[in-house]
């Protein structure tokens, strides 16, 4: 089962380069094609802290937790129109043919 068919959005992102005193600086933009969908939830993050999640992104890239990502018709010069990586899951077709990650993004 290909699901190629689905992932027809675009997005762009930016992942963590660097670390100093406490600013983190980011990389060079990117852009990734998968399916971006508006999705409220709340996930828990690993020390158990709760956050707000209100969008989905499956794709076959792997993106950095942590990286900035401007959603299809966002304004990527404006950092605060980006959202931000919360949480990774990996994915497979049932039958296995078809692999992708679901990211799900919040301020």
């Amino acid at each position: 089962m290909d699901l190629g068919h689905l992932f027809i959005d675009t997005i762009t992102y930016s992942s963590p380069a660097s670390f100093s005193d406490g600013d983190m600086t980011q990389s060079a933009q990117a852009t990734a094609t998968g399916r971006w969908e508006e999705r409220y939830s709340v996930t828990t993050m690993s020390g158990g802290e709760q956050r707000a999640t209100t969008h989905n992104f499956a794709t076959t890239t792997a993106i950095p937790l942590e990286s900035l990502v401007w959603g299809p018709g966002s304004d990527t010069t404006d950092q605060g129109d980006a959202l931000r990586i919360l949480a990774r899951n990996f994915a497979k077709t049932l039958d296995g043919s078809y692999s992708y990650y679901i990211y799900a993004l919040g301020k």
